[in-house]
């Protein structure tokens, strides 16, 4: 399988050019499941870069969470986008706080198939993979979610709000 994601689109990283009208997220306001896939994304291209074990790396922090069944699903998801994708994808380095177009853009499309809506996930991925590529990714994706989802980890939400119980306490 690494040879097939040596040289490909995914392990050169660079900016897709794409616009200016994406804001850039912090990844400390994204949910645990969220923080977990970017870090995921991150980590593969690294491990596939090194030619490393991607499932070995990646599942002592799935397995922290309750979720080992979902590291061959993000392994094959990156798989296929690394052999497959219509251009060339920007992933940042581990250092980066935030959140690059790129990675949204999966992350929407995963958000998207944890609440069940294919349509919308596949509109999303439109610009990274056509039409059985994109039912391909969303098959997986969906599993992948699902996974996440069993063990308590949503895509959506924010990782900043608290409920408050008590108002009395909040008012300065």
């Amino acid at each position: 399988m690494r040879d097939l994601i040596e040289g490909s689109d995914l392990t050169n990283a660079v900016h897709s050019g794409r616009g200016d009208t994406y804001q850039e997220m912090q990844i400390a306001s994204l949910s645990t499941g969220a923080q977990l896939f970017v870090w995921s994304t991150r980590q593969w291209l690294a491990c596939a870069q090194t030619k490393q074990c991607v499932q070995s790396t990646l599942s002592m922090y799935y397995k922290h969470h309750n979720a080992l069944a979902a590291v061959p699903l993000m392994d094959e998801m990156m798989t296929l986008l690394a052999t497959t994708a219509h251009r060339h994808m920007e992933v940042r380095c581990f250092c980066s706080d935030t959140v690059g177009e790129d990675e949204a853009t999966l992350l929407f499309a995963l958000r998207a198939l944890q609440h069940g809506d294919l349509t919308s996930a596949q509109r999303i991925l439109r610009p990274l993979l056509g039409g059985n590529l994109s039912r391909s990714f969303c098959r997986v994706g969906s599993e992948y979610t699902q996974s996440l989802k069993a063990a308590g980890l949503e895509l959506s939400g924010v990782a900043y709000l608290q409920a408050v119980t008590n108002l009395e306490n909040t008012q300065a």
